[in-house]
């Protein structure tokens, strides 16, 4: 079993479809020491990253606008943070994402 750290674990979830912010809902359900944020592009999640720490960092690989997660892992990397960054697809357009 994994131990939680005393204090809430931020995750900023990254997807493009405000549709899946039940995701987001479903992980602060799930453990409510998670703290959840949700943003729409990779301008947004850059944004976010430069104002404050995250543990985790979910992200849809294709964020519309030709961007892609490959650019955020690169950001993430260049920064020196050491918040992991999880891609996620969904292989079937209108599919759940988990």
């Amino acid at each position: 079993m994994i131990e939680l750290a005393d204090r809430p674990i931020p995750i900023l979830l990254v997807d493009d479809d405000p549709e899946r912010d039940i995701l987001a809902r479903r992980l602060q359900a799930a453990e409510p020491k998670y703290r959840v944020e949700h943003v729409l592009s990779l301008a947004d999640a850059l944004a976010r990253l430069g104002r404050g720490h995250y543990d985790v960092v979910l992200c849809d690989y294709v964020l519309g606008s030709g961007d892609t997660a490959v650019q955020l892992v690169e950001a993430v990397a260049a920064s020196g943070s050491n918040s992991k960054v999880v891609v996620f697809s969904a292989l079937v357009e209108g599919e759940d994402k988990e």
